[in-house]
């Protein structure tokens, strides 16, 4: 399964750069959103193959059990620091995807009216490092914001409740 995934990685990839050499001027944001959703598409392409034993308790019991039968369901629930936390974290996704786009957006501007070849690859150099260093920065902020909205997820509570 892990080779076939691989193998359709590789082939989107492929499909980008052939896309990306043939277009001009904006090609960069282009290829992006193109590799930003491919994996999102391989993922629905690959849900169907997951087999009875990996869906969740919770979904399967909803589904599976005929009705007039008790449905015991367990969820955490967040105290007030915990509700916080996740307001921050779901904040912070959002702040970090918009100035994502918005700096993929600014470099692809300047890309475009720069003349010289010197200034595009400098440009090209410039984008790269500002994108690695904001991916960084999202990365670590959502490591440490993660780790907080996991240690505040609350206690466990059962709900039981009886099938229609």
């Amino acid at each position: 399964m892990e080779a076939l995934v691989a193998l359709l990685i590789a082939i989107v990839a492929m499909v980008i750069a052939r896309q990306v050499a043939q277009r001009k001027g904006r090609s960069s944001t282009w290829a992006f959103f193109t590799f930003l959703f491919s994996p999102t598409l391989l993922l629905l392409l690959l849900m169907p193959s997951l087999r009875a034993d990996e869906v969740p308790n919770f979904i399967a019991q909803d589904t599976l059990q005929p009705s007039g039968t008790q449905i015991t369901v367990e969820k955490r629930q967040r105290g007030f620091f915990g509700k916080i936390v996740s307001i921050v974290f779901w904040g912070w996704q959002v702040v970090m995807a918009f100035w994502f786009v918005s700096y993929l957006v600014d470099i692809s501007q300047q890309y475009g009216q720069i003349p010289s070849d010197a200034g595009r690859i400098g440009t090209t150099i410039g984008g790269t490092i500002g994108v690695s260093i904001i991916l960084w920065v999202w990365l670590f902020g959502a490591i440490i914001l993660g780790l907080m909205m996991f240690f505040t997820r609350g206690e466990k509570i059962t709900i039981t409740r009886v099938s229609p």
